[in-house]
């Protein structure tokens, strides 16, 4: 027997190939045994009601109706309102929520069915006035006309609360429509494919170096691995390297540095892109150790990088 995960690329095929394979002996035969690994089962009606998918079918005499079926080990947990994602993505599962009791329900079921999404979602950390207006919008009308107008650009970035925000603002007014996306997601955090590579052998990294006695942090890029980089930075530290913003702050300032504390802030396998996550990570840390700002940014950028960003000075 063979097991496949779900939301694997390779499940789906395997399922297809069995299945043709069960239907072709099916075909030929009726008496040979089937595979003792699947199962069939059926759904009867109990006492009146059967449920089909996400509908529950319920008979009383001549008439049938219909509400939002829920299985037992269903326990109403959504993304709660307070986690790091976009405003929009709490709301859009709420509509989606909405849309589905209203597509579903009937008039006997739906005004009980989103007073209960009601308390789901308070229960989940929604505010109430957020939740009602959300639940009482009218469903959007879908036309079947075709669109004759050029569809707008978009630009997708991953979600950073206070940052996203400003770079929507930005991109609306040039047509532009931003799109965001978690940066840690539930398949990230439980699948695991391959072995998690340690921190200091990664590479075409984005790094950070942290000062043991004070706040100041260097950010620096490499291709090659974190370890080999970091290896480097002592070597100019002992020989005392002007060139090298970690060698000059402790050597001036006589601090140590915290070599075992260097992480990893990113990864990207083109040097511009490094280099340009680098002079954003420069930008937005107010205690570095950097000699210079790294790559030149447009001062167009400064507002959204850091509401409180000036213009850096010039490399010395």
């Amino acid at each position: 027997m063979v097991h496949a995960p779900m939301g694997s690329p390779l499940s789906p095929v395997i399922a297809n190939l069995f299945m043709e394979d069960l239907a072709e002996q099916a075909m030929h035969t009726s008496t040979r045994c089937l595979s003792t690994n699947i199962q069939f089962t059926i759904e009867k009606v109990e006492e009146g009601r059967l449920a089909f998918l996400d509908v529950l079918v319920t008979r009383s005499k001549d008439q049938l109706s219909t509400a939002v079926y829920r299985k037992l080990t269903h326990t109403d947990r959504y993304i709660p309102y307070h986690s790091h994602h976009h405003p929009r993505m709490l709301t859009g599962v709420m509509r989606g929520m909405r849309d589905r009791a209203l597509r579903i329900c009937d008039n006997t079921s739906r005004q009980a069915e989103m007073e209960h999404l009601a308390r789901v979602f308070e229960a989940n950390g929604c505010p109430e006035k957020l939740v009602r207006k959300t639940l009482t919008k009218p469903q959007r009308q879908q036309t079947c006309e075709p669109d004759e107008e050029e569809p707008p650009k978009t630009l997708h970035l991953p979600y950073v609360r206070g940052l996203s925000e400003k770079i929507e603002k930005t991109c609306g007014p040039l047509g532009v429509k931003a799109i965001f996306k978690p940066q840690s997601t539930l398949k990230q955090q439980l699948v695991r494919v391959k072995q998690k590579i340690p921190e200091e052998k990664r590479k075409e990294v984005v790094y950070q170096v942290p000062c043991k006695d004070c706040p100041k942090v260097y950010i620096g890029e490499t291709k090659r691995t974190l370890k080999s980089r970091i290896s480097e930075h002592k070597q100019a530290v002992k020989r005392g390297d002007e060139k090298n913003g970690i060698a000059v702050h402790a050597h001036t300032t006589n601090h140590s540095i915290n070599w075992e504390e260097a992480r990893v802030h990113g990864t990207a396998r083109e040097f511009w892109k490094r280099r340009t996550m680098e002079a954003i990570q420069i930008r937005t840390e107010p205690h570095n150790m950097n000699l210079d700002c790294g790559l030149h940014l447009s001062p167009v950028w400064y507002p959204i990088i850091n509401s409180s960003t000036t213009p850096p000075p010039p490399p010395t």
